[in-house]
C-alpha cells in the first residue's frame, strides 16, 4: 500500500469515528430534549441550561488538554530529533505523529474532567451568600456550598492532567532511550533539553501541589477525631499551621534538590528531599504530643469551643435550630377521673397497622390480580368535619402479575396501560369483622359522603410504573373489569410522545425494543408514555433536586389524583456539620424545601418552593429562573400533606447526640439518646416514625409524626420528637419527673408477661390461626403517655388476610387486650370514651 493510499485510509478512519462520536452524542442529546419536552417547556430550558454548561466544559477542557498534550509531546519531538540521533528518531517526522494521539487523548480527557467538575460549575457560577462565615477562617457558608466544591473539583482535575502528562513524556523518553541501547540511552536521558522538559513538568506539579494544600487546610473542618465532627483543638493549632508552612517548604525542597542535582551533589540533593517527609513526621509527632500532654489532662475545657462549633452548625444544617424544646411530666389519671378533655383527645387515635393492613387491601380491593397497591400512606383529611389521618393508596397496573400466557407486547405496552383508583382507610377503626374501615373503595369508585370525589381516577403515573405505555395505538386500552366484561378507554391526556418515523427509530434503540419500530400497532397517532415512575419523574425534570422515595397520592378539590413528592436540597459541604446518608449519598446539610405535586394522569409535574430561606435552593432559583413556584402549595393540597418521614427520621437520628447544647455534656456522653426498639414477629427493630392523630396542648387534636427515644444503653422512655404535619413544626419532649417511664422494649416485655394476654393469645393460636402483633405506638396524650399495639390474626390458609381482632392498649400499670380500643380504655379510664370515630364507611 503506498503512502498516499495509506493517508487516505488513515483519514477516512479518523472520519468515521468522528461521524460515529457525532451521531452518538446527537442521539443522546435528542433523547434528553425529547424526555425534557414530554414533562414540559420549562424542563427544556432545564435540559438546555445543563447541556450548554456541559458543552462548554467539554470545550475548554479539551482545548486546554490538547493543547498541552500538543505541546510537551512537541517538545519531546524536538527534543529527540535534536539529540544528535537522528537517523534513529526519523519516523517522527510524520506529519501527523503528535496530532492524532493528542486529539483521541485530549477527546478522553476532556470527558472525564467534564464529569468531574459538571456538577459544581452553575453553583459555583450562581452563589449564594449566608452572611454568616465559618468558626476558623471566617469564610462565608455560601463559599464553601457552591465555590469551594468546584474550585476543589477543578484543581484536582487539572492536577491529574499534569500528572498524566508528566507520566506520558517521562515514559516517553525512556521507552525511545530504549531503543538505541545502554550506552546510547544513558546519553539521551542526560541530555540538557530532556532534563529540563521532565523537570518542568515535575516543577509545574510540585507548584500545583502546594497550592492544593489551601482546600488540605480547610478540610479540616470536615474532619472526625472520634468525639465529634470538625476541627479540634490539635487541628486549629498544629495542623492549620502546618499547612500554612508546607507549600512554601515543599517549593523550597523542589528548588534545592533541581539546585543539588545540577551541581552534582547527590547527598545533599537527598537530604533536602527527606525534609518533605521528615515536615509530615513532625506533623504526626506534634499532634501526639498537644492530645496526649496539652489536650488529654483537660480536654472537656481544651475541646469545648470547638464542641460548640459542631453542635451550632449541625443544627443549622439539619434545621433543628427551630426544634421547640420542652419539658414533658407524664402523670398517670387515676380511674374513673378521666375528664371528658382526655375522653376526646383519645378519639381518634390510630390502632391500625399500615404493613397488615396494605396485605388487607391487596387482598379485599385488587379486584383483578393485575393490580396492586405498592404501599399505604397517611394524609390528613377531614371527615365529619373533625381532622384526621386516613390511609390512602393508589390502585396500579402490576405487569408481572399478568399470566405468563398473557405477557405479550400487546397486553404488555398497549391495553393494560394504567391503574385506577384509589382506596382509602380510616387509623383509628375497623369493621367488626377487624377488617379496615373504607371510605373509598371498589372500581368504579365509591367514597364516603365526606371524602372527596375523584372524577379522573386513571393512574398512568405512579410508583409501580416502570415501564413505557403506547396509546392510541387504534386499539382500546383496558379501563376496568365490569361485571363479566372489559370497560374500554382512550388516552386523551397531555403526557406523550408522537410516535413520528424518527421518534419509532429513536426509542426502538433506546428501550431496545423495535416492536416500537416494526408493529403495525404503533402508527403515527400513536404516543409514547415515557418516565412514568413518579420519582424518576421528578428527578429526570429537576436532577439537582433528591426526590423522596415514598410518594403518596391525594385527591385536589377538582377531582384529580395527584402524587406529592418532597423534594430535598442536600450537600456534603457544610463546616462543622455532622454527616450522615440518604439513599446511598453521604451528606451534611439537608432541606426539604420544594414540593413537587404530579398529575397521575397527564404527568404535568409543579415544583412548589416551600422554604425560601433554603441557600441551596435560593441557588437552584438563580440558575433556572421562573423553574420553582413561588406562590405556595394550592390550599386544596397543602390542606392534605404531611411532614416527610425520611426527613423526620433523619432529622430524629441526628437529635439522638444534638439535643444536647451543653458542650460539657455532649463530651461526657452524659445524655446520648437512642430511638426506642420494639419487637416485630420476635425479632427486636428500632422503631420507625409514624403518624397518629392525638391532642397535646388545649385538647386540640392535630396530626402527629412521632418518634420515641429511651436512654443511651437503657430502656425506660427518655423524650419524643413530634412534628406538626400542619404547620410542619418539630418538638423535642424531654420526659421529666422523678418517676421512670416505660420504654417501649419495657412495654413489649410486659405484654408477653402477662400472664392473661400471653393467656388468650396461646388460647387463639390453638385453633390454627396465626397471631401478629403489630407496631408498638407510643403516643403522648396532654400530659400523659399511652400505648397502643394491635394484634391481627390470619388462618394459615395463603388465600386469608391479617384481620384485627384485639387491640393492646398500655397506660402507667395497666396493660389490657380487648376487642376493641374503647373497651381497652373504659377498662383504664373507668369511664366510657366514645362519640370520637369519625367519618362515615362505605
Amino acid at each position: 500500500m503506498s503512502s498516499g493510499t495509506r493517508k487516505k485510509v488513515f483519514i477516512a478512519a479518523v472520519m468515521i469515528i468522528l461521524l460515529f462520536l457525532i451521531l452518538i452524542s446527537a442521539y443522546n442529546i435528542y433523547i434528553g430534549y425529547s424526555t425534557a419536552n414530554e414533562m414540559g417547556a420549562k424542563y427544556v430550558s432545564v435540559f438546555f441550561v445543563n447541556l450548554k454548561c456541559k458543552v462548554i466544559i467539554r470545550i475548554i477542557s479539551f482545548l486546554f488538554v490538547f493543547a498541552a498534550l500538543y505541546l510537551s509531546f512537541s517538545t519531546v519531538k524536538l527534543n529527540l530529533l535534536k539529540s544528535g540521533e537522528e537517523s534513529s528518531f526519523g519516523f517522527l517526522k510524520t506529519r501527523y505523529i503528535i496530532f492524532v494521539p493528542s486529539l483521541f487523548i485530549a477527546l478522553i480527557i476532556s470527558n472525564i474532567v467534564q464529569l468531574a467538575v459538571y456538577d459544581s460549575l452553575l453553583t459555583f457560577l450562581n452563589p449564594v451568600f449566608a452572611g454568616m462565615g465559618d468558626p476558623l477562617f471566617f469564610k462565608d457558608i455560601g463559599y464553601y456550598l457552591f465555590q469551594r466544591p468546584f474550585l476543589k473539583d477543578l484543581f484536582g482535575a487539572l492536577f491529574y492532567v499534569v500528572l498524566f502528562i508528566t507520566a506520558a513524556v517521562f515514559l516517553v523518553y525512556v521507552f525511545m532511550s530504549g531503543r538505541l541501547g545502554i550506552e546510547k540511552g544513558k546519553k539521551l536521558i542526560s541530555n540538557r533539553g530532556i532534563f529540563l522538559h521532565n523537570i518542568a513538568n515535575l516543577a509545574v506539579l510540585i507548584l500545583m501541589k502546594a497550592v492544593s494544600y489551601v482546600f488540605k487546610k480547610e478540610d479540616i473542618l470536615f474532619s472526625d477525631n472520634g468525639i465529634f465532627f470538625g476541627a479540634d483543638y490539635a487541628d486549629h493549632h498544629i495542623v492549620g499551621l502546618y499547612y500554612n508552612i508546607i507549600p512554601w517548604l515543599l517549593i523550597a525542597v523542589v528548588a534545592a534538590t533541581i539546585i543539588f542535582i545540577r551541581k552534582n551533589k547527590p547527598k545533599l540533593a537527598v537530604f533536602a528531599v527527606s525534609v518533605y517527609p521528615a515536615a509530615y513526621l513532625l506533623l504526626l509527632l506534634s499532634v501526639f504530643f498537644v492530645n496526649s500532654f496539652a489536650v488529654k489532662p483537660q480536654e472537656a475545657a481544651m475541646q469545648k469551643d470547638y464542641i460548640a462549633n459542631n453542635i451550632n452548625y449541625t443544627s443549622m444544617a439539619y434545621n433543628l435550630g427551630g426544634v421547640e424544646k420542652k419539658d414533658f411530666y407524664p402523670v398517670s389519671a387515676e380511674k374513673g377521673k378521666a375528664s371528658k378533655d382526655l375522653a376526646k383527645a383519645l378519639s381518634g387515635l390510630r390502632i391500625i397497622d399500615l404493613n397488615y393492613s396494605l396485605k388487607a387491601v391487596n387482598q379485599l380491593q385488587e379486584i383483578k390480580s393485575f393490580y396492586r397497591f405498592n404501599d399505604m400512606d397517611i394524609a390528613r383529611y377531614e371527615l365529619n368535619g373533625k381532622p384526621s389521618a386516613v390511609a390512602i393508596a393508589a390502585r396500579e397496573i402490576n405487569k408481572s402479575s399478568l399470566k405468563s400466557v398473557n405477557q405479550t407486547y400487546f397486553n404488555k405496552n398497549l391495553k393494560y396501560t394504567h391503574g385506577y383508583g384509589i382506596t382509602a382507610i380510616k387509623t383509628d377503626g375497623v369493621t367488626k369483622e377487624g377488617q379496615p374501615e373504607f371510605v373509598a373503595k371498589d372500581i368504579p369508585v365509591v367514597f364516603a359522603a365526606n371524602f372527596k370525589k375523584v372524577r379522573q381516577p386513571r393512574i398512568y403515573f405512579g410508583e409501580m410504573a416502570d415501564d413505557y405505555a403506547v396509546v392510541n395505538s387504534g386499539y382500546k386500552e383496558f379501563d376496568y373489569p365490569s361485571d363479566n366484561s372489559e370497560t374500554d378507554f382512550s388516552y386523551d391526556g397531555k403526557a406523550g410522545i408522537q410516535m413520528n418515523l424518527l421518534n419509532k427509530i429513536v426509542y426502538a434503540l433506546h428501550y431496545k425494543d423495535f416492536q416500537l419500530l416494526v408493529s403495525g400497532m404503533v402508527n403515527s397517532s400513536s404516543k409514547l408514555i415515557i418516565n412514568r415512575n413518579v420519582v424518576s419523574r421528578v428527578e429526570s425534570a429537576a436532577p439537582f433536586l433528591k426526590a423522596d422515595r415514598d410518594p403518596y397520592i391525594l385527591t385536589d378539590d377538582s377531582g384529580k389524583l395527584k402524587w406529592v413528592v418532597d423534594c430535598y436540597t442536600v450537600s456534603e459541604n457544610y463546616p462543622y456539620s455532622q454527616p450522615t446518608r440518604i439513599n446511598g449519598r453521604s451528606i451534611n446539610y439537608i432541606r426539604n424545601s420544594v414540593k413537587a405535586i404530579v398529575d397521575a394522569y397527564d404527568g404535568t409535574i409543579e415544583f412548589y418552593l416551600t422554604d425560601k430561606t433554603d441557600l441551596m435552593a435560593s441557588c437552584y432559583d438563580k440558575i433556572y429562573p421562573g423553574f420553582f413556584n413561588k406562590n405556595g402549595l394550592p390550599a386544596d393540597i397543602a390542606e392534605h400533606t404531611v411532614y416527610p418521614a425520611t426527613l423526620f427520621r433523619l432529622q430524629a437520628e441526628m437529635l439522638k447526640k444534638y439535643h444536647i447544647q451543653d458542650p460539657d455534656v455532649f463530651y461526657n456522653n452524659s445524655d446520648f439518646w437512642d430511638i426506642s426498639k420494639e419487637k416485630i414477629q420476635g425479632d427486636v427493630k428500632t422503631v420507625e416514625p409514624y403518624y397518629s392523630m392525638t391532642a397535646l396542648e388545649n385538647g386540640e387534636e392535630k396530626l402527629l409524626l412521632i418518634i420515641p427515644y429511651s436512654a443511651s444503653g437503657k430502656e425506660n422512655l427518655t423524650g419524643m420528637l413530634t412534628a406538626d404535619n400542619a404547620t410542619g413544626k418539630l418538638t423535642l419532649l424531654s420526659v421529666c419527673g422523678d418517676e421512670s417511664i416505660y420504654g417501649t422494649m419495657q412495654i413489649e416485655n410486659r405484654i408477653d408477661n402477662d400472664t392473661k394476654i400471653s393467656g388468650d393469645i396461646s388460647l387463639i393460636a390453638q385453633s390454627g390461626s396465626a397471631v401478629i402483633r403489630g407496631n408498638l405506638l407510643v403516643i403522648p396524650v396532654k400530659d400523659s403517655v399511652i400505648y397502643i399495639e394491635p394484634v391481627y390474626i390470619a388462618s394459615d390458609e395463603k388465600a386469608t388476610f391479617p384481620e384485627l381482632k384485639r387491640v393492646i392498649v398500655a397506660f402507667g400499670e395497666d396493660v389490657y387486650m380487648e376487642e376493641n380500643i374503647e373497651t381497652a380504655l373504659k377498662r383504664i379510664f373507668e369511664v366510657d370514651i366514645t362519640g370520637g370515630k369519625n367519618g362515615d364507611s362505605v
